[in-house]
């Protein structure tokens, strides 16, 4: 169980920044979309 354990920490390490990034990829295509919306009417 340890092992295993250990094995699902690191890979949450790593996926975590990941995730984030992908989130926050979005956010910014979002705003982007936003401000073109704005800029157009």
């Amino acid at each position: 169980m340890g092992e295993i354990d250990k094995i699902t920490d690191t890979l949450r390490e790593i996926i975590r920044p990941i995730v984030i990034d992908l989130r926050g990829v979005q956010s910014i295509k979002n705003n982007l979309k936003n401000a073109q919306l704005e800029d157009t009417q």
